[in-house]
């Protein structure tokens, strides 16, 4: 028999296993919709860690910026004592 088919095509064919193929078909359709559903989940949750580390490097950033501009504030304070003490100092000679 050259150029025959296998049974199974002809009982497809002739709808008899039409529903089996469709079921088939199905099925495939549902994981590969599970498997994009999954990969967009795992790309989400990647998503919110990357969010999530910038937010934490951000507040550290403004942690240290906060102790920065308090460093800042008391040195500019300790000159204008400084200054101000040589100032007197040399008044009062």
């Amino acid at each position: 028999m050259v150029g025959a088919r296998p049974a199974r095509w002809y009982h497809a064919a002739a709808g008899e296993g039409a529903g089996c193929v469709l079921a088939k078909t199905l099925h495939v359709q549902g994981i590969l919709e599970r498997g994009k559903a999954d990969h967009a989940k795992a790309d989400q949750v990647r998503m919110a860690q990357d969010v999530a580390g910038m937010f934490d490097e951000l507040r550290a950033m403004a942690d240290r910026y906060a102790e920065l501009h308090a460093d800042r504030a008391r040195l500019r304070a300790e000159l204008e004592q400084a200054r101000r003490r040589w100032w007197h100092r040399w008044l009062k000679r």
